[in-house]
């Protein structure tokens, strides 16, 4: 199974995205089946991101063959998402169970044992950091801080 999310974010005016975190809680099951051929049981699950935007970026995270709960966490920086930009969140899930093979002590037909492959998932978490976009006037006032200092150290140095 392979279930796929688009998002359309858009931040306010005057805010920008710097980041995202996705975390979420899988616990995977795996039984492999006994016999004299024992079976064998396989879970792998994958969460990826991209993002559409001309300063995207993309990544993912991979589990394979476990039994106990734990959690899945990704995440990245992301640079100036100021404008319109497509977020895709996929996920993939991949799962193999075989029985095993039980001969008839009696000379019967065989028999198969169950092998079991499962994953759920749970608490699955979308956050994205936003931070201010500093406005014109800011930098104007910045610049001007720095020439005032610049200007008061010139004329230190001059008297001296």
């Amino acid at each position: 199974m392979s279930p796929a999310l688009l998002y359309d974010i858009t931040p306010r005016a005057g805010y920008r995205i710097t980041g995202f975190s996705l975390a979420a809680t899988v616990q995977g099951t795996l039984v492999a089946g006994g016999g004299d051929a024992p079976g064998f049981a396989f879970n792998y699950i994958t969460l990826s991101y991209q993002v559409q935007h001309p300063h995207g970026a993309e990544g993912g995270v991979l589990s394979s063959n476990f039994q106990q709960e734990h959690q899945m966490t990704l995440g990245a920086p992301l640079q100036w998402l100021d404008t319109p930009s497509g977020f895709h969140l996929s996920s993939y899930v991949n799962l193999v169970a075989n029985g095993g093979f039980v001969p008839d002590p009696a000379g019967g037909e065989p028999s198969w044992s169950q092998s079991i492959a499962g994953v759920t998932m749970r608490d699955v978490t979308l956050t994205f950091t936003v931070s201010p976009v500093p406005e014109p006037q800011t930098w104007l006032m910045l610049l001007s801080g720095l020439a005032a200092v610049s200007a008061a150290a010139l004329r230190s140095r001059k008297r001296c």
